[in-house]
C-alpha cells in the first residue's frame, strides 16, 4: 500500500532504471515520542481526525453472511473472506506535527527482523526467521570479536545468544578473543562479570 501511494502522489514507479528502488529504506517502527508531543499534539489531533491522514487498505475481510449466524443460532458463526477496504492510520502519520525529528539509520540485518506471519516450513517474517536472524547475529558479532566459529555440526535449528546484560551492539566481547565456540552456543555475565560460555 505504502509505494501504491508514492506512486499515485509522485507520478513515478517504485523500481529505478538500474532495477533498484528508487525509495530504499524502510521504517521498522521504533519510534521514540515524548509524553508532551504524545499528550499535546498527537492525541488531539487524532481526536479531531483532520490533521492525521487515513491510508486505504485493500483487505480480505471476513464477514458473517447467514442471517441465522447473526442471530446465533450457529455458534461460532461461519466467516466468509470478502474484498474491503479498512481506512488506517500508522503511528509514524504524526511526524508531520513534531517540531523537529531525528531520524536513524540502522542495518536490517542487525536491527530488524520482523514476526508477522506464523511459523511453519519456509514462512517469511515468522518466528523461526527471527530467532534465526538474532543467531546469526550472535554468531557475527562472536567472530568480530575475535572468536573461532566451530559450526562443523550447525543445524538450522542450532541456536546461538549473546544475551542483551552482556552485549547491546557487539560490544564488550574482547573476552572471546581465541575461544572457540561451537554452534550452537550461549553467552551470559556470571557474578564476577565474567564471560560465561555454555
Amino acid at each position: 500500500e505504502s509505494f501504491r501511494e508514492l506512486r499515485e502522489s509522485s507520478g513515478t514507479s517504485p523500481v529505478g532504471v538500474e532495477g533498484r528502488l528508487v525509495y530504499g529504506a524502510g521504517n521498522i517502527c521504533n519510534h521514540f515520542y515524548t509524553i508532551d508531543f504524545i499528550k499535546n499534539k498527537a492525541v488531539p489531533a487524532l481526536e479531531v481526525g483532520t490533521e492525521v491522514p487515513y491510508h486505504i487498505a485493500r483487505k480480505k475481510i471476513l464477514c458473517i453472511e447467514d442471517e441465522d449466524e447473526i442471530n446465533n443460532k450457529h455458534w461460532p458463526p461461519q466467516l466468509t473472506p470478502h474484498d474491503g477496504i479498512k481506512l488506517e492510520s500508522f503511528i509514524f502519520d504524526v511526524f508531520p506535527l513534531a517540531d523537529k525529528m531525528t531520524i536513524l539509520e540502522v542495518e536490517r540485518s542487525e536491527a530488524f527482523s520482523p514476526v508477522k506471519n506464523a511459523s511453519g516450513p519456509s514462512t517469511k517474517d515468522s518466528p523461526e526467521t527471527a530467532k534465526r536472524d538474532l543467531s546469526n547475529l550472535a554468531m557475527k558479532w562472536a567472530a568480530d570479536a575475535g572468536a573461532v566459529i566451530d559450526d562443523l555440526n550447525h543445524m538450522e535449528s542450532s541456536f546461538c545468544e549473546i544475551c542483551p546484560l552482556v552485549s547491546i551492539f557487539g560490544e564488550g566481547l574482547e573476552g572471546l578473543k581465541g575461544k572457540i565456540l561451537k554452534v550452537p552456543f550461549s553467552i551470559e555475565k556470571g557474578n564476577d562479570e565474567e564471560l560465561v560460555i555454555t
